[in-house]
């Protein structure tokens, strides 16, 4: 990336301890700017945007994305539906997305995956969650089965959690 003039440039959404740690990682990182970093709570945006040398920031996350376009959107919330929306939103604006929230993933994914097939867009989970972690090892035998079994676990806490999800 260093070497070339392109600059990708990425929206957030999520200024929890995680956005702010992404903020801070793409203000490091050659190549890639923060355009801007939305958060349902103001104090928070702002705060993580302190932490760039240009980010802009707001609660209105239809307004930045509208405003200033973006090439990926890192999704950095601790919501399932309110995440789903703003990915949708990021792939019709032709903004890949990255998820750094596993539940979104494990709820929506494949929705959001069959979406980015007719864009050449990409959707995929950040190698730093629970079950990214794992499947971004070798997967001998042995990791395959423990990757399984958390995914499994992780569906299990997400229905008892929200029951209702059964019915739909």
């Amino acid at each position: 990336m260093k070497n070339k003039k392109v600059t990708i440039r990425v929206g957030l959404v999520g200024a929890g301890c995680m956005g702010r740690g992404i903020a801070a990682q793409i203000n490091l990182t050659k190549g890639m700017e923060l355009s801007w970093i939305a958060d349902l709570n103001g104090a928070a945006a702002e705060s993580a945007a302190a932490l760039t040398s240009s980010a802009k920031h707001g609660t209105d996350f239809e307004a930045l994305i509208g405003e200033h376009p973006i090439d990926v959107l890192v999704e950095a919330t601790n919501s399932i539906e309110a995440a789903y929306h703003y990915c949708n939103t990021a792939l019709d604006s032709n903004a890949h997305v990255v998820l750094m929230n596993a539940e979104v993933d494990l709820a929506y994914g494949d929705l959001l995956v069959e979406k980015t097939q007719s864009k050449n867009l990409i959707v995929t989970s950040d190698a730093g969650d629970q079950h990214g972690v794992l499947a971004s090892m070798r997967l001998k035998k042995e990791i395959y089965h423990l990757y399984n079994a958390a995914r499994i676990q992780m569906a299990r806490s997400f229905i008892s959690k929200w029951p209702y999800w059964l019915t739909l």
